[in-house]
């Protein structure tokens, strides 16, 4: 989905005249404390979710600070999050709004809010002279409903973009990324270099780096690149190779087994682990033996060590229950669409769409058999006689379904004991970005472990083995050495497995299609620890 941006007030004529549910902030990274705000004005019924946020503000920043990720990736996470429109308030234009002025005019009149979410320390007009408790004071005689999210804790510090800014200048990109709620990658088009790498054997993607977002800490890196839809494991140098001179800093990656020419292609580099400091070499002779050394480097890190250092779980029926998800949001739905019906013909309807639905599941456990959105309410449609658009049911599945996960009692000590072990734990689920994120925010197990994938936001979706090498690689480790945990014989366990990753088949529901198989987490856990 696309995001519709304005700015204003140079294009308030421009805005649809349309209820909006707005969170107000920079969200220059959409971190993990960001996306609390957004969770507030997402799916609430009947009202656009919007973001408003700021340009040419001195109080949007820290002073000389630059957002973590450019624009462009700003809006993609928005738009994955949900948020449908974005309003750029141009601060030279509205710097003068006294407090009141600025929820008249601003909130209640440009832009019609009903429902506004932003951080408890969330200041605004002019001089900053409003706070959420004035906020609140104003929006309340306007019928505007104000939600003041506490700060976000990771242990007992907050995430904040000056947080994740520290870590990518220390070089630490696990940790920057967990508080990102996202890998932190380099999105940019492939550039024509020297060649000189090429001439030594070591031929390399050139990336201008961008100039609107802060950057990591320049050094060599292990890193992924995704070219043409495929992961390949790499070096990455970030900086401004002092040895044979750049213009601007570049992400200047050389890839294992890779021949193939990039030129003109956008790909995406993920620094990995920082190997070492950038630095000025007597020649080039000497850069390209050090090269060599960061290659082996990088090829031992990928090394298997015949032991498991990560675990990786599904989502449904895994670490939440979908079935009894499913069975509740089947109960609203039909409420939804059948208000005034007889209870007992919506209790048969709600029955049918949880059948129709594979019991929750997804699939059809016995045949194996995905059971797509798209094709389960255009069935619905027909059997109900609904004149609905099928996207209209779509959208109403998903605002319905996700505040129903059910996350199972031995989820989260399952996921503490794993990663006090020491091993690294992610979420690598399947499906709709929108949805499988929204249900991942209701469930709230971000905090939890080190990594989350939605196969959505990824544009691959499992079984295809690219996709578990493309979530071990970017945790920096080879798929031999991780484990998946999933309940579906085909997309996880066979996915995996195809993958080179280690597995276990979770049967919670009695089914018995695979052996081994293991009745709850407990038993894994016994497996691998």
């Amino acid at each position: 989905m696309l995001l519709n941006a304005y700015r204003f007030p140079s294009e308030a004529a421009a805005l649809p005249p349309v209820d909006r549910a707005v969170a107000i902030g920079v969200f220059d990274g959409v971190h993990l404390a960001h996306r609390e705000v957004i969770g507030q004005v997402v799916a609430v019924e009947g009202l656009t979710p919007t973001v408003l946020t700021f340009s040419d503000s001195p109080h949007t920043l820290p002073k000389s600070a630059l957002p973590i990720e450019p624009d462009r990736q700003k809006q993609l996470w928005l738009s994955r999050l949900g948020i449908e429109q974005t309003v750029e308030m141009e601060f030279s234009a509205v710097r003068s709004l006294s407090p009141a002025q600025f929820v008249r005019d601003v909130l209640h009149g440009a832009l019609r809010a009903k429902r506004v979410a932003c951080g408890e320390n969330f200041r605004f007009g002019a001089e900053a002279a409003g706070d959420v408790t004035l906020l609140t004071a104003l929006c309340r005689p306007l019928g505007i409903e104000v939600l003041a999210v506490p700060t976000v804790l990771d242990g007992d510090q907050p995430i904040s973009s000056a947080r994740i800014r520290r870590l990518l200048a220390e070089g630490e990109m696990q940790e920057a990324s967990r508080l990102l709620g996202h890998s932190y990658g380099i999105t940019a088009p492939v550039t024509a270099g020297n060649r000189l790498g090429r001439t030594a054997g070591f031929p390399t993607l050139n990336q201008p780096l961008p100039p609107d977002a802060a950057l990591p800490k320049f050094g060599v890196y292990a890193s992924v690149a995704v070219v043409d839809g495929k992961s390949y494991v790499g070096v990455t140098n970030i900086g401004i190779k002092p040895t044979v001179g750049a213009d601007t800093p570049l992400a200047e990656t050389h890839l294992l087994d890779f021949a193939e020419e990039a030129y003109g292609k956008e790909i995406t580099v993920y620094p990995v682990r920082l190997l070492r400091e950038e630095r000025q070499f007597a020649d080039t002779d000497a850069l390209f033996a050090q090269v060599a050394a960061d290659v082996a480097a990088v090829r031992e890190m990928y090394r298997p060590q015949g032991t498991i250092r990560a675990v990786w779980f599904d989502f449904d029926d895994t670490l939440h229950s979908r079935v009894e998800a499913w069975r509740q949001f089947s109960v609203l739905f039909v409420n939804r669409l059948f208000p005034d019906a007889p209870q007992e013909e919506r209790d048969a309807k709600a029955h049918a769409l949880w059948e129709a639905g594979g019991c929750g599941r997804g699939f059809w456990p016995r045949d194996n058999i995905d059971i797509p959105y798209r094709v389960l309410f255009e069935d619905i449609k027909q059997r109900w006689g609904l004149s609905h658009d099928t996207e209209e049911l779509i959208r109403l599945c998903h605002r319905l379904f996700a505040p129903c996960v059910q996350v199972f009692a031995d989820t989260v000590p399952t996921l503490r004991r794993l990663r006090a072990a020491g091993l690294k734990v992610g979420i690598l689920t399947n499906g709709h970005s929108f949805l499988q994120n929204r249900k991942l925010y209701h469930a709230a197990l971000a905090g939890e472990v080190d990594a989350v994938v939605v196969a959505g936001d990824e544009g691959v979706q499992k079984p295809n083995p690219e996709l578990f090498r493309r979530v071990a690689w970017r945790m920096g480790l080879p798929t031999e050495d991780c484990v998946y945990v999933g309940d579906n014989p085909r997309a996880d366990i066979a996915g995996a497995t195809a993958a080179a990753m280690q597995t276990r088949y979770l049967d919670r529901f009695g089914e018995h299609l695979l052996e081994p198989r293991y009745d709850d987490l407990n038993g894994i856990l016994n497996s691998i620890i």
